[in-house]
Parts: structure tokens; C-alpha cells; sequence
């Protein structure tokens, strides 16, 4: 009996195969095992049977029959029978659903929504800032005027001859010490408080007028444009910073036109500080708002002068030079 192999993977062909005519063996024609051959694809007859076939001629022409075999055996993964212009779904590939590329217009119209949403919290962000950095900290002269804040006020600045005052609130007590550029001050005799305008009462609860750090405002002789409510213009001067007008302390003048209090020092002295207190009680501080304070010299020629100040909570300092 003659041994067959397969002409593709070389294997021994059971002669019972060839018997039974599950194996075609026929002259000058290839021989394949069941494995390489199945019969459900056709068999060696059935392929002899169409001799003008390209595929047959293939079978006789190309050496590496084997391969092409394998790829018209690959099996179709797809669902249904394959149909014209149909495509085979390649292994790895899910039945009805295409591999998508990594530029697919598909996956960049989904990713939209979030790219428009990622903008705007960008665009937010970037307006927070702008608003922030456009706001910023508030200016030095907003600061001053609000309540129980200290003003440090520099007619020019970096100058060792200009003007310093303090508003001092009233938790401040006692008063802040001045800076080293204010350590001296200005000859003057006469320390003059004014209140221009029509209807103005005049109320001080006290006057300190300091030379170097004495305060030498008790040793002068005060007086006032008028007394009223038995307000004497000593009281400013009597040591005593109460501002409630009731405990016997604040000075206090007619209601007039252009009211003002005095203090004569006796002479001219070296004045480095002067501090004025106010009334406290109610909202009868601001009967002082926009005073004027005024040093004169022994022939009353103004020296110094500081005009529509604010009203003192409870008193503002002032460093003459």
C-alpha cells in the first residue's frame, strides 16, 4: 500500500481515510489531510471539477498553495453571511461595532460638552483675578476716615521739615509717641482752636500742649469766644480727658458764628506736640468737624496752621514743624 502525507503540514494520511474516500488521492494532484482539507470547503473533486477556475490554477501554479488556502478558510466573524461590499470583522473586533481612530470625529463631538464647560471655568477664573487685582487694598486716605482707625498724615513726604498728625481712636490711651522727625518743634506763645461757620458751638474736653515731653498747657491762662452751660474754657486744660459733658470736664460756647478757644502760654515755647480731645458724648463729636488749629507768636503772627480737620475720636495729634 502506498503511504500518503499531507502536502501541508506533512502529516501521515491514514490509509482508512483514502479508503473510505475522505481523502482524495488522485495523479499528479496534492494530497491534504482532513485538518488542511475540511469537507464542509470542498474536496479535491469538487475543485477538479472546475478546471477553468483561477483558484484551481492557483492550486497547480503557486508553490505556497498552503497559504493561500489559510487566508480563503479564515472564518467570517461577522454575523449573517457576508454580503457584497461587506467587510470582514477582523479578530479583536466586537460584531457591528468599528474600531474608532484616535482623531475620530465621533469621540470629538462627544468630548465637546466637556470642552466647553472647561472653558468656562477657565474664563471665570481668569475674570475673578482680573476683579481682585483691580480692587485691591484700599487707599490710605479711605482708611482714614474710618471710625477708630489712626491717621498718620505727611505734608511731604520723605521731608523732615513737614507736618505730622494722628487721629487717635479712643481705645488709644494714652496717646501714641511720635516719630523721630517730630522729636522737635516750633516756637509759639498763643495755641488757638477755631470752628468757622454760622450756628457753631465750640466743646473741648481737653488741650495738651507739649515742649519736648512736658505737657505745659496747664501752666497757661485759656479763654473762649463765650461760655454756655457753664462750659469755662479752663475745663480744657484741667488734666482731665473724660468727654462727657455731664461729669464736669468739656468746655462749651454759645451757639454762634466763628466760636473759638485760646490758650496763652505766657511766652514763646518750643511746642513739639499738640493733642486735641473732643466731646464723647452722643454724636456730639461732630459739632468739631472741619476746626482749625492755629499757633501765634508773641505779636500774634500766625506760625503754623491747620485748617478743616476732621472731628477727633476722641482726639487728634499734631506735630508742628
Amino acid at each position: 500500500m502506498q503511504i500518503h502525507y499531507c502536502q501541508k503540514c506533512s502529516k501521515l494520511i491514514a490509509p482508512a481515510l483514502i479508503e473510505s474516500g475522505q481523502v482524495k488521492v488522485q495523479e499528479d494532484r496534492p494530497v491534504f489531510c482532513l485538518e488542511c482539507n475540511p469537507p464542509s470547503f470542498g474536496t479535491l473533486r469538487s475543485m477538479r471539477s472546475t478546471p477553468s477556475s483561477g483558484a484551481q490554477r492557483n492550486l497547480r501554479s503557486t508553490p505556497g498553495d498552503g497559504l493561500q488556502r489559510d487566508i480563503r478558510n479564515l472564518p467570517v466573524l461577522a454575523r449573517g453571511s457576508p454580503s457584497k461590499g461587506s467587510r470582514t470583522v477582523l479578530p479583536g473586533e466586537q460584531s457591528g461595532t468599528r474600531l474608532r481612530a484616535p482623531g475620530d470625529r465621533t469621540t470629538a463631538r462627544q468630548n465637546t460638552p466637556l470642552l466647553i464647560v472647561g472653558l468656562a471655568v477657565g474664563a471665570l477664573v481668569i475674570l475673578g483675578l482680573i476683579v481682585m487685582a483691580m480692587s485691591g487694598p484700599r487707599p490710605a486716605k479711605a482708611l482714614s476716615k474710618k471710625k477708630d482707625a489712626v491717621k498718620a498724615e505727611v505734608a511731604e513726604k520723605n521731608d523732615p521739615a513737614a507736618d505730622q498728625e494722628y487721629r487717635g481712636p479712643a481705645f488709644l490711651t494714652p496717646a501714641p509717641r511720635p516719630p523721630e522727625s517730630a522729636s522737635k518743634g516750633l516756637r509759639a506763645r498763643y495755641v488757638r482752636i477755631e470752628l468757622p461757620g454760622a450756628q457753631r458751638i465750640l466743646s473741648l474736653a481737653e488741650v495738651e500742649v507739649f515742649s519736648g515731653d512736658d505737657n505745659v498747657a496747664p501752666r497757661g491762662r485759656a479763654s473762649q469766644s463765650s461760655i454756655d452751660h457753664g462750659g469755662a474754657p479752663e475745663r480744657a486744660i484741667d488734666g482731665n480727658k473724660n468727654g462727657a459733658f455731664n461729669d464736669g470736664s468739656v468746655t462749651h460756647t454759645n451757639e454762634e458764628r466763628d466760636p473759638w478757644w485760646e490758650l496763652d502760654l505766657g511766652g514763646d515755647v518750643e511746642i513739639r506736640k499738640v493733642v486735641v480731645w473732643n466731646r464723647t458724648d452722643g454724636n456730639l463729636f461732630q459739632r468739631l468737624k472741619d476746626f482749625s488749629l492755629v499757633l501765634l507768636d508773641a505779636k500774634r503772627m500766625p506760625v503754623w496752621r491747620r485748617e478743616k480737620v476732621i472731628a477727633p475720636e476722641p482726639y487728634y495729634m499734631f506735630f508742628p514743624k
